[in-house]
């Protein structure tokens, strides 16, 4: 099973599906207002909930947190999220290395 935890998106809006199975009834929040959830509460099986990040106008990284709760447990899966600036790049890389250096 592949889990999220963490979201990186640029500042433009965009649309991302969160893919996962629910044993019962649960509940979704999000901490920030311009980070929105197409559902908020549902039943057990298989879910996509779809969030829509709102464009960052700010020349500030945005964070929030997505929390799912499953209401029988009381467990949570907690996903973070961070937005770049307004006029960010972001490249993702992996380091390499061999036997201690990088390269």
């Amino acid at each position: 099973m592949n889990t999220i935890d963490k979201i990186t998106c640029l500042s433009e809006g965009s649309t991302i599906d969160i893919n996962f199975t629910a044993g019962s009834d649960w509940t979704a929040a999000s901490s920030a207002t311009w980070l929105k959830l197409n559902k908020l509460t549902g039943s057990a099986g298989d879910i996509t909930l779809t969030a829509t990040i709102h464009e960052n106008e700010s020349f500030d990284i945005r964070p929030a947190t997505i929390t799912i709760k499953d209401k029988s447990t009381g467990k949570e899966a907690t996903i973070s999220v961070k937005q770049a600036s307004k006029g960010t790049i972001l490249f993702f890389y992996k380091r390499l290395s061999q036997n201690g250096q990088n390269f």
